[in-house]
């Protein structure tokens, strides 16, 4: 009974050396936080009550004798040095500019005024933001895999303060001048390679090197370099579908697309009470007891969904070199017959567009849904997401349903806190999660925003530990 999509990975590489000790002990102790979103995570230890509930004011200054569990009392100074190594990922000098005026704006109750120095350092973007996007970027939640267009969008839309819905919606990515991989001669490499991005993060001020683009480009069928009509962000980014379109049956786009921006991994969707009426022909009926009980509960939401993916593919050139593009709409004519000596399989000219991995395994059941184009409904329940739609067609309409979801917020809320607090919230923390998500809406989306007010948030600080 074939499962969701286990292709090949992209290969791991250890950070520049230009990261100092102190940072490789932070990214080592973000491998014990979560990548399901809670998923087996510690929970926020003693949370008295009016933090579990949300009491606390988002503005509220942390220039008070707060005290830890063990009754010391916290100094301002210790509060600065602390704000800033949750914000910035490394340990602030007493004798720099930077602690003065953090202190300073600390005692003269402007909290959010010293956690915008810390917000501006440079290790803020490399370390604490890249930690955050490195979650999301692979599949396995590598915050040591080399910099890629998806890690460097994050970037540039944090430092930017573009809206966090524009990271599954928006048709543009980020890049830099100057670095290999950018002249106009040279955006077919760009768009086949990682080379540009790996090259870029040579350079220590890489972030403030960043440019948004006009729009996101790929192969077109006949070589050419052409602007995306589909882009959902990062979604159709080359390093996300490289890591879920590769291979499979695309269902794994669908899969982590809720794993990484609802928080919510497959068995957590999954419900055997959908109507199967999206279940692809590969997915066998028998036995009866086995399909019901098991295999349609997640394939009843991922095959209702998988359409929106129907017109990509990912061309793995290289296993090594993991050179290769996205590939949207190509058309396929013909499909190669696996029987050695065979012909090929002419293709219905209603379905010539769709990738040829939505044909694998048509026998297996015949009268399986027939994908023929991206259109897509969704299953999964609203209740748990808080969907604004639940249909259209292609990846951006997916992303649009993604990005304006309750779920997408929450999420947001728990990637942030995972990555500065280092430490997960969980089911038990609802009500302070709810209240991030508001303030994150109510700010129009603004992830620097965000991290800052989790940074000073007294669950984060150290009031109780």
């Amino acid at each position: 009974m074939p499962k969701a999509d286990k292709g090949l990975s992209g290969g791991t590489t250890m950070r520049r050396n230009i990261l100092s000790l102190s940072i490789v002990t932070i990214l080592a102790s973000s491998l014990l936080i979560f990548q399901n979103c809670g998923k087996g995570s510690k929970h926020v230890a003693n949370l008295p009550a009016t933090a579990a509930q949300g009491s606390f004011d988002e503005n509220q200054d942390i220039n008070m004798q707060t005290t830890l569990s063990s009754g010391e009392k916290v100094s301002t100074e210790r509060q600065a040095l602390d704000l800033y190594k949750r914000l910035a990922g490394v340990t602030l000098s007493a004798s720099s500019n930077e602690y003065a005026d953090m202190v300073n704006y600390i005692k003269s109750g402007q909290s959010k005024k010293a956690a915008a120095v810390a917000a501006q350092a440079n290790t803020f973007y490399t370390v604490t933001v890249r930690d955050f996007a490195g979650k999301m970027s692979t599949r396995e939640g590598d915050t040591l895999a080399p910099l890629s267009d998806f890690v460097a969008t994050v970037i540039g839309v944090v430092r930017d303060e573009l809206p966090a819905t524009d990271l599954v919606t928006a048709n543009y990515s980020y890049r830099a001048r100057g670095v290999a991989g950018v002249s106009d001669d040279e955006l077919t490499a760009l768009v086949r390679t990682n080379l540009h991005y790996e090259q870029l993060e040579e350079k220590s001020n890489y972030p403030t090197l960043l440019e948004k683009t006009n729009s996101q480009r790929v192969l077109s069928p006949s070589g050419s370099i052409i602007d995306h009509t589909d882009a959902a962000g990062l979604l159709t980014s080359r390093a996300f579908m490289m890591a879920h379109a590769h291979a499979g049956t695309n269902r794994r786009i669908i899969e982590y697309a809720f794993k990484v921006f609802e928080c919510t991994s497959i068995d957590n969707w999954a419900s055997t009470s959908n109507s199967d009426d999206h279940v692809g022909r590969d997915i066998g009926r028998f036995p009866v007891d086995e399909y019901n009980n098991k295999c349609k509960g997640c394939h009843t939401g991922m095959d209702a969904l998988r359409p929106a993916t129907a017109y990509y593919d990912f061309n793995m050139l290289n296993e090594t070199t993991k050179e290769g593009y996205i590939k949207y709409r190509f058309t396929t004519p013909t499909d190669p017959n696996p029987i050695e000596g065979q012909p090929v399989i002419p293709v219905s000219s209603d379905e010539q567009m769709v990738s040829s991995k939505f044909r694998r395994g048509t026998d297996t059941f015949p009268l399986g849904f027939v994908v023929k184009d991206e259109n897509w409904v969704n299953y999964s329940d609203s209740n748990t997401f808080g969907w604004t739609f639940t249909s259209g067609a292609g990846m951006n309409d997916f992303g649009n349903m993604i990005a304006y979801s309750e779920g997408f917020r929450r999420c947001m809320v728990k990637r942030v806190f995972s990555s500065v607090c280092k430490v997960d919230l969980t089911i038990a923390d609802n009500a302070l999660t709810n209240k991030l998500a508001g303030d994150f809406k109510y700010n129009g989306y603004n992830l620097k925003d965000l991290f800052i007010d989790v940074a000073l948030r007294p669950e984060c600080l150290g009031v109780v530990r």
